[in-house]
């Protein structure tokens, strides 16, 4: 009677597992993505800009810049957002975006 009732505990803890990946690997995944590159007057990728995405709750976050040149962020929710980069030059240029579902949205901005 014993074992039986351990393989149930050890079945159970089993399912508590999968079920705790299972979550943990959904948490990562939801949310909308964004990718912004930005690019001077030739078109040449700025790796020295400063990327901040604004939401309509106000957080404002500044991204970095992988080493492509590439600035992302990802597990936004959906809803509207102000993405603004500034060149090395000070020179600022605004975009807004609006982001749905779990898509990954890139964005180009030029600093002309």
């Amino acid at each position: 009677m014993s074992e039986v009732k351990a393989a149930r505990r050890c079945r159970g803890c089993g399912m508590a597992v999968l079920l705790a990946i299972t979550v943990a690997a959904y948490a990562q995944r939801s949310g909308a993505g964004l990718q912004v590159r930005v690019t001077d007057e030739s078109g040449a990728i700025v790796l020295t800009a400063v990327v901040t995405v604004t939401g309509t709750d106000g957080v404002a976050r500044q991204l970095p810049a992988d080493g492509s040149g590439a600035y992302a962020l990802k597990g936004l929710p959906q809803g509207k957002y102000t993405v603004r980069a500034t060149g090395p030059d000070g020179k600022v240029v605004t975009k807004q975006v609006d982001l749905k579902g779990q898509a990954e949205r890139k964005l180009t901005i030029h600093l002309d």
